[in-house]
């Protein structure tokens, strides 16, 4: 994984996509809110070293990432496989807008698929990889949701 991978370009990235894609706005927090035990954390990796990212939020903000993906209504019922499948595409909307910045314009870098699951906070616990850089953002002045990249 590159050196020059920082929150500052995490933030920014994460920020622009859910801006533009997700219709949300986000803004960075010293100290998240209470995650609460429903969580939904998709990771994928790229490169070949071991390298992978990884995006953790509420199940009640990968609801809305997934209504305003789709187009629903915000009270639309939606399934825990519609809701898993909208932060892993988010994370690949992501993750394809962090790769230039990480590995220049004109680099060809493996991206894997991403794996997703629903938990809670003890069982997604990303501190057992070893990060790189991580940002947490507040999400509508309400959800929390973070992006960590890591190396295993």
């Amino acid at each position: 994984m590159p050196q020059d991978c920082t929150p500052e370009i995490l933030q920014t990235v994460l920020a622009e996509i859910l801006e533009e894609a997700a219709f949300s706005f986000a803004e960075p927090i010293e100290e998240p809110p209470p995650w609460g035990d429903n969580l939904v954390q998709a990771e994928l990796s790229f490169g070949n070293d071991g390298a992978g990212v990884s995006l953790t939020t509420t199940q009640a903000y990968a609801h809305e990432l997934a209504c305003n993906l789709m187009g629903f209504d915000a009270d639309a019922e939606l399934s825990e496989n519609e809701r898993q499948d909208a932060v892993a595409e988010m994370l690949n909307i992501v993750c394809g807008a962090m790769m230039p910045l990480l590995f220049g314009e004109e680099a060809l870098v493996r991206i894997g698929t991403p794996s997703v699951r629903s938990s809670n906070r003890r069982a997604i616990n990303t501190e057992q990889m070893k990060k790189c850089a991580s940002i947490t953002l507040l999400a509508d002045d309400l959800h929390p949701i973070e992006l960590a990249t890591y190396q295993n």
